[in-house]
């Protein structure tokens, strides 16, 4: 992996990223937010993965079922964020959809994928108050990554 600080400001960087063939993306960007004690960005992607999993959350039992995806993937779109749920954590939540050689699309939570040939990552820090504490006031225990009714609080789901 490639990083390169392309701008900052007092509580405000933005980076990119350059994922090469080979690399887990999930744990390439948690360990680059940890290295770097990223909170409260904004994530988002473009590139091809070797193969993926992605997830669905089930309300039902809490937690996400996997969908194996064994075949090269065109990245549409990633998104999601960096954020510290709690003192010490760090939280990183993306979505994905991807696209095959057939046309079709699949997508849903992202949790692991293998980049080939490559990802690249726009990461950007948001100024301001931190969205990382307190949970979502309707859905105690819901284990969803929610911001409150206010705005003003965010809670990550539990993995």
């Amino acid at each position: 992996m490639s990083a390169r600080l392309i701008w900052e400001a007092p509580g405000k960087r933005i980076f990119h990223l350059a994922l090469e063939a080979g690399e887990e993306a999930f744990a390439a960007l948690t360990a680059f937010a940890r290295e770097r004690d990223l909170a409260n960005a904004s994530v988002s992607a473009l590139g091809r993965l070797s193969e993926a999993t992605l997830g669905r959350f089930d309300l039902r039992t809490g937690s996400y079922q996997p969908l194996e995806v064994a075949q090269p993937g065109e990245v549409l779109s990633m998104v999601g964020e960096i954020v510290r749920p709690e003192e010490g954590t760090l939280a990183v939540h993306l979505h994905a959809v991807l696209e095959f050689a057939c046309g079709t699309v699949r997508g849903g939570h992202f949790l692991r994928g293998i980049v080939g040939p490559a990802l690249e990552i726009t990461i950007v820090e948001a100024p301001g108050q931190s969205l990382d504490s307190g949970r979502h006031p309707g859905q105690p225990g819901a284990g969803l990554a929610l911001i409150d009714r206010a705005g003003q609080r965010f809670f990550e789901r539990r993995r």
